[in-house]
């Protein structure tokens, strides 16, 4: 993995970097590389191996919730994690789509993600198209009401 320049992923530099993973990273420094692994649910995690240990979070809970400590998993109990060679690459490219490329997610602090004309929106982060699908659900309800 060559070398994160942290300061590129800044929020200040563009929106559609994450503000708590950009801290994330600065607590940490370059001290211990921070690798993103998907484990066999697609949950991104970020951290490194010691020893067969996993140092590390899922990278949800530091874009959400700002999570500054890291878990430390020991061998036995380390979820199977398979290394995303090109996860930074992609974030440097299209910032937290690399995280939402279905874009379902709202991520705070996004405001200008999307540009919207009618019927259709398109990510300014990344140029994903989408289309706005509306339909009309009829529910039939009943209750038991006093006579």
């Amino acid at each position: 993995m060559e070398e994160l320049n942290i300061e590129s992923l800044s929020p200040k530099v563009h929106e559609k970097y994450s503000e708590n993973l950009y801290k994330f990273l600065k607590r940490r420094g370059l001290k211990s590389p921070q690798k993103v692994f998907i484990d066999e649910n697609s949950d991104f995690w970020i951290g490194y191996f010691y020893d067969n240990d996993f140092i590390g979070s899922r990278l949800m809970n530091v874009l959400t919730n700002d999570q500054t400590s890291t878990w430390c998993f020991s061998s036995k109990n380390t979820p199977k994690l398979n290394l995303s060679e090109f996860f930074w690459r992609d974030y440097e490219k299209i910032g937290r789509c690399a995280i939402d490329r279905n874009h379902q997610i709202h991520f705070l602090k996004s405001d200008s993600r999307y540009k919207e004309e009618g019927d259709t929106r398109v990510c300014q982060w990344c140029g994903h198209k989408q289309k706005l699908r509306k339909w009309t659900e009829t529910i039939e309800r009943s209750e038991w009401i006093n006579a």
